[in-house]
């Protein structure tokens, strides 16, 4: 229970401090995995694949438009909103990829 309310609270704060387009690209962040070990001192923290591969597979069009816009709006705004600076410098690389190649084969 204690864990649940700790995750609501996080999620109050994001509705407070990000706008809608930033939740949703919040999405597109790599989560951290934790692997555990024989001892404590042992624990490493890895990258999770997020599989974009098998995300973009299903996605339909309409959707994949609206995140194309709002990655497009906030790597604009990188340069005047920190926020939208500090979002965009920790969305997934191979996200990021797949965006800019979208852009450059539809212009």
């Amino acid at each position: 229970e204690y864990i649940i309310e700790k995750i609501r609270e996080i999620d109050k704060l994001k509705r407070i401090l990000l706008s809608d387009d930033q939740i949703l690209m919040m999405n597109f962040v790599p989560r951290p995995k934790i692997l555990e070990f024989d001892t404590p001192e042992d624990k490493i923290y890895e990258l999770e694949n997020n599989n974009l591969d098998e995300y973009f597979d299903v996605i339909t069009e309409s959707k994949f438009e609206k995140v194309m816009s709002i990655y497009n709006k906030l790597k604009e705004n990188k340069e005047s909103n920190s926020l939208d600076a500090k979002i965009f410098g920790i969305l997934d690389r191979e996200f990021k990829e797949h965006m800019d190649e979208y852009t450059a084969l539809s212009s």
